[in-house]
């Protein structure tokens, strides 16, 4: 039914991320529940999960990890990627798509931090500045003024 969704219709990036994910725990419940039931799931055995997907939906492998990295993303910034969220300054605020999976990867507390300094400055990072702020957050670095130092950027 997922599949058929995102198919036969136009869906956002936020709608089709949270549907390859939904159809990857469907692959990986699936398998172990046919092992169990001792059926023949031959076609994909040698498939990694992801693989079976990207096939099923004309993507890459590395197209269908994107996607789902953004579902980690928090609501906030998820709405930002489809350009729901309407920022203090009254326009949309849309965050492109690599720089949203270049965020995906800070932690949530950290995310809400940023939605709140893109908010302020009324400008979605570029990519250098979300990996810029991705790198701080993996070395432990990242702080309110390094978010807004980066951001404020032209």
């Amino acid at each position: 039914m997922v599949e058929d969704n995102v198919n036969n219709r136009e869906v956002s990036t936020m709608e089709l991320a949270k549907a390859l994910k939904m159809q990857l725990e469907a692959i990986k419940h699936q398998g172990a529940r046919e092992a169990l039931e001792g059926q023949n799931f031959s076609t994909d055995v040698d498939k990694r999960s992801n693989e079976v997907i990207a096939e099923r939906n004309g993507m890459s492998v590395k197209q269908v990890q994107r996607h789902i990295a953004l579902t980690r993303l928090i609501p906030t910034l998820q709405d930002m990627v489809d350009g729901k969220t309407v920022g203090s300054g009254g326009k949309p605020l849309k965050i492109a798509f690599t720089p949203a999976v270049e965020l995906s990867y800070i932690k949530p507390k950290n995310q809400r931090y940023i939605a709140v300094a893109i908010d302020a400055q009324q400008s979605a990072p570029s990519l250098s500045q979300a990996q810029r702020l991705k790198k701080a957050s993996k070395e432990g670095t990242l702080s309110l003024e390094i978010m807004r130092s980066v951001l404020s950027e032209e």
